[in-house]
């Protein structure tokens, strides 16, 4: 994710002049996971949570409940005569 990247190089103090690889600027930082995983480690986490409730609440039905799909039709528009 380039944003994550430019916040990393900003604290840093590494201009992009510079010609530094990403992986460099996330060791000097010891950011070594991305953004991007530590998004997905803690939705997991949070649907292991929600899965390990006992009550038949809303939420979980929600989760475990499939969208009835249906073909919506679309009315032709006749010319006006």
């Amino acid at each position: 994710m380039s944003a994550e990247v430019n916040w990393l190089r900003r604290l840093s103090g590494v201009s992009k002049l510079e010609s530094r690889r990403n992986e460099e600027v996330r060791q000097e930082l010891g950011q070594m996971v991305t953004l991007i995983e530590r998004i997905r480690q803690r939705r997991l986490q949070w649907l292991g949570r929600v899965e390990r409730t006992n009550n038949d609440g809303l939420l979980i039905r929600a989760l475990h409940t499939g969208i009835e799909r249906t073909k919506k039709s679309r009315k032709r528009m006749k010319g006006m005569d």
